[in-house]
């Protein structure tokens, strides 16, 4: 079985990169379903709902891609998610690409994002075309697109959610340089880094979590066998931060030299992100696993969780013990014995029913398992063209022979290949055709796969790259003894030490490098987060930070947050107080993704003792520090702080930590302690409450009002972004005798409509009773802004003759 893990990661290292150079773009037109497509998908359709909605709920299916696109597999989902919320009634689907859509208030317009196979940057024009146009226009996309990047990460952490399907989990990747925009990954719950088990084999996916109302009774075995791209994620990935549903059992799949080293592969997980929830699903490269119930009810579930109507739970759980490895898996032969004519023929008149699918399943994997034997693979070739010729079998047939053909490759019929590709008119047909000569193409046959390492330095740089590359791939080979560190110039250094770490080779010679250049930084980061290391080399990856930008420090900070060192948090949280700006911003952006609760608690246990120039220090570091258990513990300290000083420093803090994140245990300890501290202190607790921003924040509100802090209450629910505040903020406004408190509370009813909406008896009351002309003109520009039918009835029936016309033809314009 030694040929197959090895040729299949050289065949996806070399058309990605081929890809990723040329092939993607200009795009095509997306295809069009067939109908008996559609009817294949709607016999796997969910006929109801996982749960009932709790009220109407709105999803956004976006789709925009500036890299590869998965065009079946986007056209599918859009198709699928549409169709299934129309007949299960569990959410209205907007299918849009519009970049309006990813301004604030559009966005809270919906209960869901879906982000369909988005690659890249989303929000931006794909690279080829951004590179052709004049630098401004250039830096202007790019700025738009950071800014909608940032507008859905708030957006999720403010209560929206995100459904990624597929590359969902592959957006904002440097394709070239395995760079990653940090916020969006970490928001999704890790980092794309290829798909070593490919469409084109069978993969063994485990059920995790069973009992998760998402995927509770749809295996009843607990596993099923798959072809899908199986992505997997690397260093951002950690399982402590999400709840993983759904995994793939490496013992059972095909081996891959560059696998986790921990097996650690998920596929489906859920999370919380602020007050959002996410969900993604790996599956959806293609209509393939669309064809499955099961798939198209677990989509079902997660979006129905994401749009908060499925509750479950998103606690962390360790992974299961894997099975023991299964007898038939050895390193001596294939899975399988070689397919034979007769066992293809056999299924001429195939179908989608499960009946085929194993055996399909096993001819292609027996296929690719024995495709280093060249006389196999010609005899197949000459076969499989023959049988594609006679125009025999089924679609499902014809899509098997085709596939087959990729498998076992171009041998010596290229040209024959190319005229029944071009004659063909089933599009699956077509395609694997098309895949089977690009692929082989860039990829020899049979033994002329294996390279000859030359017996002394290339002096070609792209040759020399070339080798140091295969290499990487191919662990068994033995390193020529001129390969050395010190042979090599500053572009060349990197690529030994990324290979040095691949293969597992020892390490020492690349910790000792002293880089000028921060792709050198960056490779000896992965080699001692890859190999491991010791305290020094963590303090020595810090040094490196003056040479990095912004983009290369996020991606060393994951190398220094998922190292295995022992007490690497002290020597990161020494480093925010040690003078050097550069490495404190390294050591932060580490600690920042990091879990830190236990560090936390042993780094403040002493706080209490500490003499006041310490615990100014230890605050400071506290600023950096985005933990939940960080916040408790200063909170509880606070009411009782009497140095103004320290007081204030503990407040910048909590301040500091709360835009971070804040979470549930973060508003309790918030609310315990206002219930212990002097009306200063209550003021500043009070601001945390919009963050909450639910039904326990407003009565926190409620209860800060009738203790007399009635300006602070009524400024602190103007900054609500949804209705809850409404009820609240109208009786204030009615029981203020104080006109200026009125006043407050009717611009605070103004400014929640801007951002909520528009509720009738609010919008009754502020065009009545307000004080200035200012917030009418602001609650009538809600009610345009956010158009209902209802709204526009009551301002007709109320005198607003022009206003109701303005809200209707929004409205109409909404509907389409």
């Amino acid at each position: 079985m030694k040929k197959l893990p090895a040729l299949c990661f050289v065949i996806s290292i070399i058309f990605s990169t081929a890809l990723s150079a040329q092939g993607w773009y200009p795009y095509k037109d997306d295809p069009v379903l067939t109908d008996r497509q559609k009817a294949e998908l709607d016999a796997a359709m969910p006929a109801r709902a996982s749960v009932a909605p709790a009220k109407k709920r709105r999803v956004l299916v976006f789709s925009r891609t500036s890299d590869f696109r998965h065009y079946q597999g986007i056209v599918v989902a859009k198709y699928v998610i549409e169709k299934t919320g129309a007949q299960t009634g569990a959410w209205e689907t907007v299918v849009s690409d519009d970049l309006a859509n990813f301004e604030p208030a559009a966005l809270r317009r919906f209960d869901c994002v879906v982000m369909n196979n988005t690659t890249g940057r989303p929000f931006a024009e794909p690279q080829p075309e951004l590179k052709k146009m004049p630098a401004e226009k250039q830096a202007e996309i790019l700025a738009r697109d950071a800014r909608l990047r940032e507008n859905l990460l708030a957006y999720v952490r403010e209560g929206g959610a995100v459904f990624g399907i597929h590359a969902g989990g592959d957006t904002y990747r440097n394709r070239n340089a395995g760079e990653y925009f940090a916020g969006y990954v970490d928001m999704i719950g890790g980092n794309f880094v290829g798909h070593p088990w490919t469409a084109r084999e069978t993969s063994v996916v485990v059920v995790e979590d069973p009992v998760s109302p998402v995927t509770r009774g749809l295996w009843p075995a607990g596993e099923f066998t798959a072809r899908n791209e199986m992505y997997m994620f690397g260093d951002a990935f950690d399982r402590n931060k999400l709840r993983v549903l759904m995994a793939l059992d490496l013992a059972r799949c095909a081996p891959r030299p560059n696998a986790r080293a921990d097996g650690d592969c998920a596929l489906v997980w859920i999370k919380n992100y602020g007050k959002g929830r996410v969900a993604y699903s790996a599956f959806g490269h293609d209509i393939a696993l669309y064809l499955m119930p099961e798939i198209q009810e677990l989509h079902t579930r997660l979006l129905q969780f994401a749009c908060g109507d499925l509750a479950a739970d998103t606690t962390s759980i360790p992974k299961p013990k894997p099975p023991a490895r299964p007898a038939f898996i050895t390193d001596e032969k294939p899975f399988f014995p070689a397919p034979t004519e007769a066992q293809i023929c056999a299924l001429e008149n195939c179908d989608y029913g499960p009946a085929d699918k194993d055996a399909i399943d096993t001819l292609v994997f027996a296929t690719y398992g024995h495709n280093g034997d060249a006389a196999f693979c010609a005899a197949m070739e000459d076969f499989l063209l023959r049988e594609l010729e006679s125009g025999r079998g089924t679609s499902r047939y014809r899509t098997l022979l085709a596939h087959l053909v990729e498998a076992v490759g171009v041998q010596k019929q290229a040209e024959r290949l190319g005229a029944l590709a071009k004659a063909e008119k089933d599009e699956a047909v077509r395609s694997h055709l098309a895949e089977a000569a690009a692929h082989w193409k860039r990829v020899p046959s049979g033994k002329d796969k294996d390279r000859a390492i030359p017996s002394a330095m290339p002096d070609n740089a792209r040759e020399l790259g070339n080798v140091i590359g295969w290499l990487a791939a191919n662990v068994w080979a033995p390193l020529p003894g001129w390969l050395t560190f010190d042979a090599l110039d500053d572009t060349m250094k990197p690529r030994l030490a990324y290979a040095l770490a691949e293969r597992n080779e020892d390490i020492g010679s690349v910790k000792k490098l002293a880089p000028k250049t921060p792709e050198l930084a960056l490779a000896i980061g992965y080699a001692v987060w890859k190999r491991g290391g010791a305290a020094g080399d963590l303090s020595r990856l810090l040094s490196f930070a003056p040479l990095l930008d912004k983009k290369q420090a996020a991606q060393m900070a994951v190398y220094l947050a998922s190292s295995a060192v022992p007490g690497r948090a002290d020597l990161y949280a020494a480093a925010l107080g040690a003078g050097n700006p550069d490495e404190a911003a390294l050591a932060g952006a580490a600690l920042a993704l990091m879990d830190l609760s236990d560090f936390s608690k042993k780094f403040l246990a002493g706080y209490d003792n500490a003499p006041a120039d310490e615990k100014r220090a230890m605050l400071k570091v506290c600023e950096s520090l985005a933990d939940d258990t960080v916040f408790a513990e200063l909170m509880r300290r606070l009411p009782g702080e009497k140095d103004a000083a320290l007081r204030g420093a503990m407040q910048r803090a909590l301040t500091r930590i709360s835009q971070a994140l804040f979470t549930a245990p973060m508003f309790n300890a918030t609310t315990a302690a206002y219930e212990k501290s002097d009306a200063a202190i209550r003021a500043f607790c009070l601001r945390f409450a919009v963050l909450q921003g639910d039904a326990d924040a407003v009565r926190f509100c409620q209860r800060a009002f009738d203790d007399g802090l009635r300006s602070d209450a009524i400024r602190t629910l103007g900054g609500w972004k949804n209705q809850t505040a409404f009820d609240a903020l109208l009786a204030m406004a009615k029981a203020s005798a104080d006109g200026r408190d009125k006043m407050l509370a009717q611009v605070s009813l103004a400014n929640v409509m801007s951002r909520a909406g528009v509720r009738a008896d609010v919008l009754e009351y502020v065009l009545k009773n307000a004080v200035r002309p200012e917030e009418k003109d602001v609650a009538l520009k809600a009610a345009a802004d956010f158009p209902d039918k209802k709204i526009a009835d009551w301002l007709a029936a109320n005198g607003y003759d022009k206003q109701a016309e303005t809200v209707r033809e929004n409205l109409k314009k909404k509907k389409k």
